[in-house]
Parts: C-alpha cells; sequence; structure tokens
C-alpha cells in the first residue's frame, strides 16, 4: 500500500505510534510517538484520536489487539494459495477445534514450506475483544483497516534478524509476554503468557509489603542489586514462562533452540539479560532492527513490525476485520454509492457501441454491393477491360505514394545534401584506392546506399574501414561484392550520424 501508515501498540498504560511512509521502491520510517496513559481519567480514544489526526490519518492503521487469544491452532495444508486455503479453512477449523466459537473470531497467518504446501497459523479471540479494540477508535471517528495481534505482525520483519534460526523472539510487554518462532520460513509458531511487567511490579509488591509505585522503581533499575532476592523471586514466574515455553518449541518443531532474542520495556533492564542467560543456558541478546537503532528498537519493535505488516497489502496476513467488524472507509461507501451508476454508464457505452457496430457492418455491406454493381455494369458496356480501378483506392494509394516521397526530401532536405555526402566520401576514400563509385541513393531521411567498382576486395575492404573510422557515419554494412569482367562490383549501405 502506496502512502503513510500508523502501527499502534496498545499496551497497558503506554501507547506507541510508529508512522511509516511506504512508496514503490522504499519503505521511510517518519517518526515514533510514546503515548504515556495519564491518572486523571483521560480516554486512551480522545488521545488516539488527536495524534492520529494530527497525522491526517483515520483509515491507514494497524492496531494489535492487547489482550491474550482464547487459543492458537496449525492447520497444514498441501497447498499453498490462500484462495484454495479460504475455501477448506472453516471446515478444517472445526474438526481441529473442540471450542465453541459462537462468541469468537479467528483469523489465520500463512506460512509457505518448502514442500509446496502451507501452515496456516490460527489465532482466535472473543468478539467482545475485537469490538472493544474497535471502538477505542470508532468513538473518536477513526477506523484500522487492520486489527491483528502483534506477534504475527513480527514477520514483516523476519528478514532483518540475522541470528541463527531457529530462534526465539521474547516480548516482555507491560501486560503479557510473547513467545515467536522464527525458521527459515518466517514464523511459525506463537504463544502468550499473562507474566508481563505489570505482573512482575504486584508480585513485587506483595513479597516485599511495598506500596505499588515503590515497588515499580525498585523492578525498573534492574538487577544493579544483586542481593535483591525479592526481585529475584518476582521474576520467577517469568523464568519458568521462558523455559516451559523453549522446551515446547524444540519438542513441537524437532530442533534445538539456541538463540533467544529479547524485546519489549523489560529489554533494557540492567542485569536483565544476564540473569536470563544463566537460567536458561542460551545466548540471549537484545534485539536490534538496524532502522530503529540500538535505542529504540526494542521499545518501538511491536509499532513498526505492524506498521509495515498492516501496509502490506500480499494475502495471508492475520486480521479479524472480517464478518460483522469487515472494515469499510467512507472511500469504499462512496465507491458503492456509484457502482449503479457506473455500471448502467457502461450498459450504456456498450449498446452504443453495438448499435455503431451494427450500423457499420450495414453500411460496409452497403458499399460492397454497390461497387459489385458497378462493377457488373461496366463490364457490360465494356467487356474487354479487366480490372476496374477504384477511384478512392486509387487516389488513397497515390496520396500515399507522394507523402513518403515529401518525407523522404523534408528528411534530406534537414540532415545531410547528397552534396555533403559527395564531398565527405571524396575526403574519406584513400587518394590511392582503385575504387570508383557509381551511383549515391537516399534510401531513407539518414541511410544511403553506395554502388561501386574496384579491382581488388583489399581496396573496397580499406574504404569500408576509412568510412568506419571517420565518425561520420553510424553504421557501415558492405551489404554484396561480385565479380564482374574485370572490376568487383560492391554495394554498402549507410546510416548518418
Amino acid at each position: 500500500m502506496i502512502g503513510k501508515f500508523i502501527g499502534v501498540d496498545l499496551d497497558g498504560s503506554k501507547i506507541r505510534l510508529c508512522v511509516i511512509k511506504r512508496g514503490f521502491r522504499k519503505t521511510e520510517l517518519i517518526r515514533f510517538i510514546d503515548i504515556d496513559i495519564p491518572d486523571d481519567g483521560q480516554s486512551i480514544t480522545n488521545l488516539l484520536s488527536y495524534h492520529l489526526k494530527k497525522e491526517s490519518i483515520k483509515t491507514d492503521i494497524a492496531v494489535s489487539i492487547p489482550s491474550s487469544p482464547v487459543s492458537m491452532r496449525i492447520l497444514s495444508f498441501p497447498f499453498s494459495e490462500a484462495k484454495k486455503i479460504d475455501q477448506v479453512y472453516n471446515f478444517e477449523l472445526e474438526n481441529a477445534s473442540t471450542l465453541q466459537t459462537e462468541d469468537k473470531i479467528n483469523s489465520y497467518h500463512l506460512v509457505g514450506s518448502k514442500d509446496g504446501g502451507a501452515d496456516a497459523l490460527v489465532c482466535m479471540f472473543k468478539k467482545e475483544e475485537v469490538a472493544d479494540t474497535l471502538a477505542i477508535f470508532e468513538e473518536g471517528g477513526i477506523s484500522p483497516r487492520v486489527i491483528t495481534y502483534s506477534p504475527f505482525a513480527l514477520h514483516a520483519l523476519s528478514d532483518h534478524f540475522q541470528t541463527e534460526r531457529p530462534f526465539v523472539l521474547l516480548s516482555i510487554g507491560q501486560v503479557a509476554t510473547n513467545f515467536t518462532l522464527f525458521n527459515e520460513n518466517g514464523i511459525t509458531r506463537v504463544r502468550s503468557s499473562s507474566a508481563g511487567l505489570e505482573s512482575i511490579i504486584n508480585k513485587y509488591s506483595e513479597l516485599s509489603g511495598l506500596d505499588p509505585k515503590t515497588s515499580k522503581e525498585k523492578v525498573l533499575q534492574g538487577f544493579t542489586d544483586t542481593d535483591d532476592k525479592v526481585l529475584r523471586q518476582a521474576f520467577t514466574f517469568l523464568f519458568s514462562e521462558i523455559k516451559k515455553t523453549l522446551k515446547f518449541f524444540e519438542f513441537d518443531s524437532k530442533k534445538g533452540i539456541e538463540n533467544v532474542i529479547l524485546a519489549g520495556d523489560a529489554a533494557t533492564f540492567p542485569g536483565l539479560v544476564d540473569q536470563i542467560n544463566n537460567d536458561i543456558n542460551k545466548d540471549v541478546s537484545i534485539v536490534y532492527i538496524p532502522d530503529l537503532g540500538e535505542q529504540k528498537s526494542a521499545v518501538y519493535l511491536n509499532s513498526y513490525a505492524l506498521a509495515l505488516y498492516g501496509s502490506d497489502s500480499g494475502s495471508g496476513k492475520l486480521n479479524f476485520r472480517k464478518d460483522e467488524y469487515q472494515f469499510t472507509s467512507k472511500d469504499e461507501e462512496i465507491r458503492k454509492a456509484l457502482l449503479v451508476p457506473a455500471m448502467l454508464l457502461c450498459a450504456l457505452f456498450l449498446l452504443i457501441l453495438i448499435r455503431n457496430g451494427i450500423n457499420y457492418i450495414r453500411v460496409n455491406s452497403e458499399i460492397k454491393r454497390l461497387n459489385a454493381q458497378i462493377e457488373r455494369s461496366v463490364k457490360e458496356v465494356f467487356p474487354e477491360v479487366k480490372v476496374l480501378v477504384r477511384p478512392v483506392d486509387y487516389m488513397e494509394n497515390q496520396v500515399k505514394k507522394v507523402s513518403g516521397e515529401l518525407d523522404l526530401i523534408v528528411g534530406i532536405k534537414s540532415g545531410k545534401t547528397p552534396l555533403d555526402i559527395m564531398r565527405n566520401l571524396s575526403t574519406i576514400v584513400p587518394a590511392n584506392s582503385s575504387v570508383t563509385f557509381d551511383e549515391l541513393k537516399f534510401t531513407g531521411d539518414l541511410s544511403l546506399r553506395l554502388k561501386g567498382r574496384s579491382k581488388s576486395y583489399d581496396d573496397i575492404a580499406k574504404v569500408e574501414k576509412a568510412l568506419n573510422d571517420s565518425g561520420f557515419f553510424e553504421k557501415v554494412v558492405r551489404s554484396s561484392a561480385g565479380s564482374a569482367l574485370d572490376k568487383i562490383k560492391f554495394e554498402i549501405s549507410l546510416v548518418i550520424k
């Protein structure tokens, strides 16, 4: 999709926007916007509406549902065409899922495989969660084009990761922690956990007896104080979730995972990378995307991925704007309103075309009939006439001939004259050559043909070389040469520069 597009990452008390501009050849990162939700009750809708309308964007938006999905499934297909998968997708999902789906909505992200098939990574949410996310925007007169789930949007950044695959991208957000498994084809598995920063802060407050504000300050300091056993206990659930998820991914993919990339607000906490590294015995590093830079990669990863993922018009993307939540913009409503008049106009144009076509066929048939009648009448009076000249055809041919001759004369007058050509030839042809020219004829605006004679092929070759080296002609081609009596006749075609 060409033009500006915004990715919106709703994560607890934080809202992060990323504005990009897609062109035909490259994508430009314009700006980031970081919004803290205040405690004074100011609505998220007003905050978002202000910033989005400031960017003059009301529809070209991709947002992630802030809650965790009810269920995730994987459906494997022996083919990869999105149209075929759409035809059998619901049937396969009914067979694979035991959940009641009346109050739920699902969509899928398509991942190709080497054998020509594809896996559909199915994600299912409660309908009310999609409706609540949509309501945040619609109350402010905004209609996002894409509602998705941020771990799947990371597929848009798959080519930016230089880490050896498979690897897991671990994004620790305010509300939840998401695990995304990448292999050589991109995203293959996704898992979500409630072990976000808010739960860690609440756990620290519970264990230490401190108020939530002080507990938050302690957690944000990270592991600078290595003797803080309470902080280690507060992170225990997260570390347990990381171990459990890595084991599940390794068992499911039947491959060992040695690399973990850390993202989210907690990624830059002092000492956290070392703590996770020691706890899971894996190579843990902080995410780095060249377009974002070292300082912003971890924090704005999701919003940047959402902007790229949402603005990609390709098929097989996870998007919950379907069924009763189908995306419709004012432009599309206008298009629908104009559809019937446009169809009527096309029908009218078609009728006029058919009518004119019928008239042309009728008139052409009448002309042929009259010509045949004239020819019969002439031959009855003049039986010796073999060919009847038709005046219109004859005059048209004559006009074409005259026009061609005029074009040739104009081209010659506007370019080199025969005198110019002869003068140049006299200076170009070697003086001691046995070559003589019998005919010089223009065959086009800048093309001419030389006919001549010589006593030897060597002299002809020298003349040809001299013409090539003169710089006066763009092309020199000796088209024929043959013996006649004691002379060698030749012909050279030339194109003037």
